[in-house]
This record gives structure tokens, sequence and C-alpha cells, in this order.
């Protein structure tokens, strides 16, 4: 993570923070797998494989307790009275998301040969890593009732200006980002340690490695496209407004990039977005209800990560129907997510595993491809975010 001190004209870099951070854990763990993952004992990569496994079980039985608090939040929060402002936001957010992960499908049949490396007949001279133990937990209800529940509640509380329900909505949602933040981000690179070895033990580390850089230079393309684009016909094609609009947004996106966080943002992108508005109070309505639930960034990204593992696993893409699925479950599941280091992914997970058939090993890389790439996710989310309240500002005015 980068931690900028401006003094003067002279920008410094807090490089400790960059070394003990937790894309440069991970990176640190992938590249002492790959360097001496041979040396270490079968039985060794056994055992953390089996950590975890164990932790990924752990997730799995709280992940809907904590969806249902995000969940919650997010709607028992939104403006009480305004049906049709709550409907177009809500409706605006499902769209603009359901439109990026479409986007990704056809971006990842036109670039798969970029993105992924075929097996090469690797599985056939591989050979399997069995975990010694697996912790086995109870599942009490589903992410999706645990979703569904959070969503009611949380119209119910803002509709009847419960306000006992909404200081519970965010009692709930302050204890989920702490374990978030204090307990699950803390052991990630021991959590990603297990498969990492794993992959290393059947040779598919090398090919996962090799898709890194051509997969982020694809992000990056995709990015800069799609939002660039948005932006462009938003201004109605006047190159200097778009310039100018985008400007605005640049000093937010530097601190989502050096936090990899939305919500450290939203001071920053609350200002740049009105500088872009004509309706100050509108805007400033509008940002802090879209940051954890509106993110082109993930939108786009995390689907073409899911395809580029997905094809490497069952070397063709996923059927369109399949696809839809997950594009429907992917927009239901983002109102249950952090705007924290790995917030969307942890909630995506159960989707991926349930609509894309992903394996545990599979979670467990993209979940560290997304921490790797969650800089450049967030700065996308910050520019998608930035455009959002332009857009609604024109809808809402033709509606009033």
């Amino acid at each position: 993570m980068l931690n900028f001190k401006n003094k003067g004209d002279i920008t410094f870099i807090n490089y400790k923070k960059i070394l003990f951070s937790l894309p440069s854990q991970l990176i640190a763990i992938v590249i002492i797998s790959f360097a001496f993952g041979d040396f270490v004992p079968e039985v060794l990569k056994a055992f953390f494989l089996s950590i975890s496994l164990s932790i990924k079980s752990m997730l799995i039985f709280i992940l809907p307790f904590i969806i249902f608090s995000f969940s919650f939040y997010s709607f028992a929060r939104l403006k009480t009275g305004l049906i049709i402002y709550t409907a177009l936001l809500l409706s605006m957010m499902c769209a603009s998301n359901f439109m990026a992960v479409i986007t990704s499908y056809y971006v990842s049949i036109v670039s798969q040969n970029i993105i992924t490396v075929e097996f090469a007949n690797v599985s056939s001279k591989t050979i399997s890593l069995e975990s010694l133990f697996e912790l086995i937990l109870p599942k009490f209800f589903s992410n999706a009732n645990g979703l569904i529940l959070g969503i009611l509640l949380g119209i119910y509380t803002s509709t009847q200006n419960k306000n006992k329900l909404l200081q519970l909505a965010k009692n709930l949602n302050n204890t989920s980002n702490k374990f978030l933040n204090n307990i699950f981000i803390p052991i990630l690179p021991i959590f990603i340690l297990g498969f990492i070895l794993k992959f290393q033990h059947t040779g598919t580390l090398n090919i996962i490695f090799k898709n890194f850089m051509p997969l982020l230079l694809v992000l990056i393309a995709v990015y800069s496209i799609y939002i660039g684009t948005a932006y462009l016909i938003t201004m109605s094609f006047n190159i200097k407004r778009t310039i100018l609009a985008i400007q605005n947004i640049i000093p937010a996106a530097i601190i989502g990039f050096s936090t990899m966080s939305s919500a450290a943002a939203l001071p920053l992108l609350t200002s740049g977005a009105m500088k872009n508005s004509k309706d100050h109070e509108l805007t400033q309505s509008i940002i802090p209800s879209i940051t954890n639930t509106h993110m082109l960034g993930d939108a786009l990204g995390i689907p073409l990560m899911a395809l580029s593992l997905y094809v490497v696993q069952y070397h063709n893409m996923p059927e369109f129907s399949a696809y839809i699925t997950f594009a429907i479950s992917y927009v239901l599941a983002k109102f249950a997510a952090a705007g924290i280091p790995g917030g969307t992914i942890i909630v995506m997970i159960p989707v991926l595993e349930s609509s894309l058939q992903f394996t545990p090993e599979m979670s467990g890389i993209i979940l560290m491809m997304y921490i790797l790439f969650d800089p450049f996710c967030t700065i996308f989310n910050i520019f998608g975010n930035g455009l959002f309240p332009i857009i609604f500002e024109k809808i809402w005015q033709r509606l009033k």
C-alpha cells in the first residue's frame, strides 16, 4: 500500500508499508513457492493445504452472517420516503453492474488466446496433493437466504424509519468489518499458501503465473476503453469536458490505489464528483450509497479473472445460460460486499462455486489474483462511481 505524505512540492513514499502490504506478501508467497516448492516435503505441503481448507470452511460458516449484515445495512441506510429515488438508484446500480459483467464475457471470448495458456497435457503428468485433515462445520442457512433476509429487513427499516433497526444494522456491519479487517485479512497469506503449494506441486502454478501479466494488461485496456467511452458519451463527446471530469476524480483514484479501498477515497470522490455535477446535494447523497455496491472495476475484472481460470480448468468457455445465472447472482451479491481489500471476492466465491463450478483451489487462486489486482480494480471502481452521479442527475431531472 502506498502512503503519500506531502511536504511542499515533494512527495514521500512509505516504502515500509509497501514492503509489508498484503499484495507484497502474496507476491512473496508466489515467488518463494515457485522457487523453492520442490524442496518442501509433501507432508508439509499437505499440512498447509489442510489449514487453507479449514480456514475456507470457517469462512463459509460465517459468510451468511456477513452477507446478511452488509446487505441489511446497505438497504437500511438508503434515503427514506423517496420511493422513486431509491428505485432509480437501485435499478441503475444493478443495470450498470450487469452490463459490465456481460461485457466481460465477450471480451474474454476475444482475448482468451492472450489471457490463458493451454494445459498442454500437464494434468496427465502431475501428482495430486491431498489434505491431511479438513474442518467440517454445519451450515445453518445459505448465503442466498442471508442476502434475501438482509435486503428485506433493510428495505423495511428504510421505508418505516426504524431508527433502532438502523442502529442494529450499523452495529452488525461494523462487527463484520472488524472480523474481515482484524481477523480474516491478516491471515489471508496463510489461507492462500496451502493452495499455492498445491498448484506448485501439481505444476499448475507455472500456467497460472504466466497468465498474470497478460491478464493484467487486458484488464487495464478494458478498463480504460470501457470507462473512458462511458465518460465520453456522458459528456456528449465533448473532449474538453471529458478530460476535466476525469481530472476531478484522479485524486480520489490515487487514494483508492494506495489503500485498495473505495471507502477510504469517499471524501475526495465526493468532492471531485460535486465538481462534475450541478446538483451538489444530490451528488452528496448518491456517493455514499453506491461506494460498496457499484464497482465497475470489479464487475469487469472478476469475471475476466474467473473466465481465465475456468478455461484453464475446463478447456472451454461456460455456457452463456450458466453465465447469465452467474451475472444475476453477482449483481445481487454485490449488495453484500464491503469496501475493503478483498471485500468483493470474499462474497463472490460462493457465487463462483455454485454458478461456474469453481473448485476450492480455483477459489484460492482467484482470491489471490483479486488481491494482487485490487489496486487497479479500485482505481476504476472510483472512476465509475465518479461518473454515476452525472448520469443519475440527468435521468433524475427528467423524472422530477
